[in-house]
This record gives structure tokens, sequence and C-alpha cells, in this order.
């Protein structure tokens, strides 16, 4: 095999090692109702708040004419350790987390995939893109409360579960 063959295909074989390992990950840069796996509702541990994934079933989705607000309550301990053996899971960039004594809130920009939609990547399932919106979170002492909210409910665009059927 010539040097240039070698590097081409070295090449190649890097970026697919980057786009295979990053979908994981994807899963714990965002946060929303994750309706297909489970009916729970999740924040990832990459966004800002504690060192690993929180999850709860304790939920509402809120539809008000074209509008979807998307309403999350979690209950969470008072420390949550971070993960010292999970090697890019946000352990590396995170130390423990302690419930805070005063409300802290957080905005995650473009961190929040509608209900139904695939999480990583956020796609719906037949793969067309959703629309996604900030994550809005405030912790306070053991409790959570996170909020999404379209201004124009995705869950009825083309692609997405129960919506129109693609042009």
């Amino acid at each position: 095999m010539s040097k240039i063959t070698r590097v081409v295909v070295t090449f190649f074989a890097a970026i697919a090692l980057l786009f295979v390992g990053a979908v994981p990950a994807l899963a714990d840069h965002n946060a929303g109702a994750d309706l297909d796996e489970g009916g729970d509702c999740y924040y990832g541990q990459l966004l800002s708040g504690p060192p690993k994934d929180i999850r709860t079933t304790d939920y509402t989705l809120i539809r008000h004419g074209d509008s979807l607000l998307v309403v999350c309550y979690f209950s969470l301990p008072r420390v949550i350790l971070a993960d010292e053996d999970c090697l890019g899971c946000g352990s590396d960039i995170k130390d423990d987390w302690y419930a805070p004594s005063r409300p802290a809130f957080f905005t995650n920009p473009h961190a929040c995939v509608p209900p139904g939609a695939m999480s990583p990547g956020g796609d719906w399932p037949n793969g067309e893109m959703s629309r996604w919106t900030d994550a809005k979170i405030v912790f306070y002492r053991t409790h959570a409360v996170l909020t999404c909210f379209w201004p124009d409910d995705p869950t009825d665009d083309p692609g997405a579960p129960g919506g129109p059927p693609l042009p």
C-alpha cells in the first residue's frame, strides 16, 4: 500500500471513529422527555449541574394553542459523586455536586429535544432532524425543575411520531 493510500485510509478511519464514538455521548449533552424509551424525563450530565445523568418519571406536557411546554420534576440526593472510572462521562470536567442551599438557575442553549425524538442526536425515529430548544433548569436543595418550551409544537412536524407524513 502506498504512503498516500495509507494516509487517506487513516484519515477516513479517524473520522469514522470520531462519529461512532461521539454518538453515545450526545445523550449526555441534551435533555427532554424521552417518551420512546421508558417514558421518563432526563437531563444530561454534561449540561450545567450534576456530574451524572438524572432521570424522573414525574413530568408533564402542556399544550396550549400551538405551543408545547415540557416540565420535569427531579428529586435528588444531597451529594452526587463524580464517577472517576468513567472516562469521557463528564467526571473528567466536573467535580462532585452538592445540592445548592439557594436556587441555582441554568440555561443550556439548544439542549432540549422534543418528546418522541431519539436522544442521541435529537432526530425523529425516521431520521429527520427535530427542533431543539433551550433547557432551563433550577436546582434547589434536593429538587430540580426542568422546563423546555416551544412556541410552535414540534411534535406535529413531518417525521414526528403521530405527525404528518414526509412530503
